[in-house]
């Protein structure tokens, strides 16, 4: 190996273990985005709430689903709820439901299962079904007892639960930011779904509610945050949640986790079709990719400088075995050894059709042109016209000048036919 290359594969060493010492010690930050994942430890996952179910519901099995709802439900193949008595439990920043989602998921319910349902963000297809309506942003705030004015994210405020059995509660303080938007009910409905206040706080602004759809009932939550690790680990929103959760049916028998409409599972799926998009949406991956990209970038630089000699055109060796044969036919033709000259073109006739057909030549009899017409498709006449032209030479002590010119004719012609 050359110096200059040892250099260089030096450098390129030196490179990736800086690389990989700053990025072993570079401080890692705090993933503060909304995950609302049962996968994810991250502050706004909810890895500790999924692990809680085991505990609030010990009797229950506990099935996760990454299928959309409509897939989930539609052919009972991964929730028994034919059978069993379901809940379904979805809770994320941002409800993405289409109409099929949601009509699936009614029917679900209508057979005596349970939906919770954990967002500040529903679609407004299922808030018209169920008679309800989520207040804009900051009118959390707004109450009877308070006209016209508006909460804060410092402001707190007392989350109360309207079950009869839980009059003796002080209520759970949360503020404005954790306890999400208010739900409006509406009072007269056109049909028999009746929303059913479930939780208020001390404005009367009410954030969950639930619904009797048939046999079953669907819980809506507009307060996703107090289910997330960072609000459950902290305060009083652990009992909030637990007292939330404990409205389901104690005949639950499975429990659904959807991780479907989380957002890095919405994202990954989006990214599919953007391979390099998630690449670089991945840290490690990232590195890997950009250092490729430094690699080759470092290569291509040093490598156009290198030296390349002239490479000499070496001519190919004359091929001396014609130039010799024609030698050596000459010879035999000058000196009128026709016989000679005869005899060895027969030899080397022979030896061709034995090493090729796999011929038996010691004999050249009707069988023998038979079996060599077939295999090399020449007429029989012809074969048999050559074979008695070898057997007249061979039979004789001397050959004129034109004899020697029809075997040589008829020799040269099977050779042109066979190798048509």
């Amino acid at each position: 190996m050359k110096r200059s290359s040892i250099y260089y594969l030096i450098m390129g060493l030196i490179v990736i273990l800086y690389l990989v010492i700053s990025i072993s010690l570079s401080e890692k930050k705090i993933d503060w985005s909304y995950s609302f994942s049962g996968k994810d430890k991250i502050p706004f996952g909810s890895f500790v709430l999924k692990e809680e179910l085991d505990i609030l519901f010990p009797e229950a099995e506990i099935l996760q689903t990454e299928v959309r709802v409509y897939n989930t439900l539609a052919y009972d193949t991964v929730v028994p709820y034919y059978e069993k008595h379901c809940a379904y439990l979805l809770i994320n920043s941002e409800l993405s439901l289409d109409h099929t989602d949601i009509q699936e998921l009614l029917y679900f319910v209508s057979l005596g299962n349970d939906a919770f349902l954990v967002g500040d963000a529903i679609p407004s297809e299922l808030l018209d079904t169920l008679r309800l309506t989520i207040n804009p942003a900051n009118i959390l705030a707004y109450s009877s007892m308070i006209p016209g004015d508006s909460l804060s994210r410092e402001d707190t405020l007392n989350a109360k639960f309207l079950n009869p059995n839980l009059a003796q509660q002080k209520g759970y303080y949360f503020n404005a930011w954790e306890l999400g938007r208010s739900l409006k009910l509406y009072e007269e409905t056109e049909t028999d779904l009746i929303p059913v206040a479930v939780s208020v706080n001390n404005l009367d602004s009410v954030n969950m509610v639930r619904v009797d759809v048939g046999e079953g009932n669907i819980f809506i939550c507009t307060s996703p945050l107090a289910f997330t690790n960072y609000y459950m680990l902290s305060g009083p929103n652990l009992g909030f949640v637990q007292t939330a959760l404990s409205h389901l049916s104690e005949d639950t028998e499975v429990i659904v986790w959807d991780e479907y409409y989380k957002a890095k599972n919405l994202a990954r799926i989006s990214a599919q079709d953007n391979s390099l998009r998630y690449i670089l949406s991945q840290p490690g991956l990232r590195w890997a990719f950009w250092i490729t990209i430094l690699m080759g970038l470092l290569f291509a630089l040093f490598e156009v400088k290198r030296k390349q000699r002239m490479v000499p055109i070496i001519s190919p060796l004359p091929n001396s075995t014609l130039d010799f044969t024609e030698t050596i036919g000459r010879l035999y033709y000058q000196n009128s050894t026709h016989k000679e000259l005869c005899d060895k073109k027969i030899k080397l006739w022979l030896s061709y059709v034995y090493h090729k057909y796999g011929l038996e030549v010691s004999e050249l009899e009707d069988n023998f042109t038979v079996k060599l017409s077939g295999k090399t498709g020449i007429p029989l006449m012809t074969i048999k016209n050559l074979v008695f032209l070898i057997k007249r030479i061979g039979r004789q002590t001397s050959i004129s000048e034109n004899e020697f010119t029809e075997l040589n004719n008829s020799l040269n012609t099977f050779y042109q036919e066979v190798q048509v």
